[in-house]
Order: structure tokens, then sequence, then C-alpha cells
């Protein structure tokens, strides 16, 4: 009698997509990176989840956009959640 075969598991659809863009104080150090976390549903009904680096993958316009984008979000939470210095 044959062993059982197990069931081919493939993935069949892109499920949930998030970015993650990490913008490091500057005097850290640190890189700035962007991640994408990808959940991937598969034909057993379960879900994996993938964090891929986007850096390599993107334009070098696209990495200006959300270094930009970066940018504003930082500069409008120096402006407003901050106090204000007194004169």
């Amino acid at each position: 009698m044959a062993f059982e075969r197990e069931p081919l598991v493939e993935p069949v659809a892109i499920g949930d997509i998030s970015i993650d863009i990490f913008d490091p104080e500057s005097s850290s150090g640190e890189q700035r990176r962007i991640t994408a976390h990808i959940l991937v549903e598969m034909s057993d009904g379960s879900t994996r989840r993938r964090s891929l680096d986007l850096g390599p993958h993107l334009s070098a316009a696209s990495i200006t956009q959300l270094t930009n984008l970066v940018g504003t979000v930082r500069q409008k939470a120096n402006d407003e959640m901050l106090p204000e210095e007194t004169a």
C-alpha cells in the first residue's frame, strides 16, 4: 500500500498589501528603507506573509516621490506636534 500523497499547496491570490517607509532621525546614522508586506493566499486556505525590500524594485522617480512624502509628513509633525518655541 502506498503512502497518501501530500496535497499540493500553491499561491492563488494576493491579499492585503501594506507598505512601511522607515525614515530615521538624521543623527541616528540609519538608512531609509521601504518594505512591502504582502499577504499571499494559498490553495489550502492558509495565508503567508511576505516582507520584501522595495528599494531595488523602485524607479528613481518613485523613490523621489516617497522621499518627498516622508519629508512633508516629517515637517507637518514638527510644525504641529511639537510645542511652539517661546521667544
